[in-house]
């Protein structure tokens, strides 16, 4: 648990350092931060966020569990893949759809139909 504890904060500090750079990088830009900027900001940091720390704690379990570090390597690979590129188009695919149809008129593609 401290393992995890201590590489967390060091995480945190760096996405609040990443924060804080991309709204300066925005007004050196001239781009006015608005509430809405601010919190697409936030929030998409913010899940970047909880994205590192759960493969922070998918690698600490898989290293209690498994004693080869040749598997363990083929372990993580396999549940990385699955859970950042397998898992999220599959949900966020239906989100963004609903999304593109109610904001800009976008109806879903037909991609087989006759």
């Amino acid at each position: 648990m401290g393992k995890f504890l201590g590489q967390s904060v060091s995480i945190i500090v760096a996405m609040l350092i990443a924060t804080l750079l991309s709204f300066v990088i925005t007004k050196y830009y001239g781009v006015s931060l608005t509430g809405k900027l601010i919190s697409d900001l936030v929030l998409a940091n913010g899940l970047i966020l909880l994205a590192m720390l759960q493969l922070l704690a998918l690698g600490i379990l898989i290293s209690s569990v498994i004693r080869s570090q040749n598997t363990a390597l083929g372990v993580a690979l396999v549940l990385f893949l699955v859970t950042s590129l397998v898992m999220p188009p599959q949900v966020v695919d239906g989100w963004a759809e609903k999304k593109a149809d109610k904001e800009f008129g976008i109806q879903k593609r037909e991609i087989f139909s006759n």
